[in-house]
């Protein structure tokens, strides 16, 4: 089974001028590995990002299909929804805005997937929040991360 797991997130003026070196790091930097696969669209910056970042033992699949046993269509669903909310919110105005950091946790964390079964991925990656308003616990844990850090 393939675990979508929204790892790093990167704003891009537009998708002809977009640093996927940049992004394909902070991804490997929050895994702390490679990943064994990479699904991508049909951008051709991703192949060279790929190789350069992830090296030969990452498998990169460049898939624009919608049907088959492999494809990017989580992923196409997850932009849409960002666009979604960037059209509520008149764009997203900065680079270094935190509403796409909070829409990550809530995909990860809060959010029930259908494709899960009703989990969140982070649950389905064993990654336990407890507690009955996850929001509050997510928080309280961010909060006593960034404590420990300082």
């Amino acid at each position: 089974m393939i675990l979508e797991y929204w790892l790093a997130s990167d704003i891009a003026d537009n998708k002809f001028h977009h640093n996927t070196d940049n992004l394909l790091e902070l991804t490997k930097k929050q895994a702390g590995k490679n990943p064994r696969i990479f699904i991508t669209d049909g951008l051709q910056a991703y192949m060279k990002s790929s190789k350069k970042v992830f090296g030969k033992d990452t498998n990169h699949v460049r898939h624009i299909h919608l049907k088959g046993d492999m494809n990017n269509n989580k992923m196409e669903r997850l932009n849409g929804t960002i666009r979604d909310r960037e059209k509520v919110f008149r764009g997203l105005k900065k680079m270094d805005t935190p509403i796409i950091e909070g829409m990550r946790v809530y995909y990860n964390f809060t959010k029930k997937h259908g494709a899960l079964k009703g989990k969140t991925p982070s649950e389905e990656a064993l990654i336990k929040v407890d507690g009955k308003n996850k929001w509050k616990t997510i928080i309280s844990n961010a909060s006593l991360h960034k404590a420990n850090l300082i």
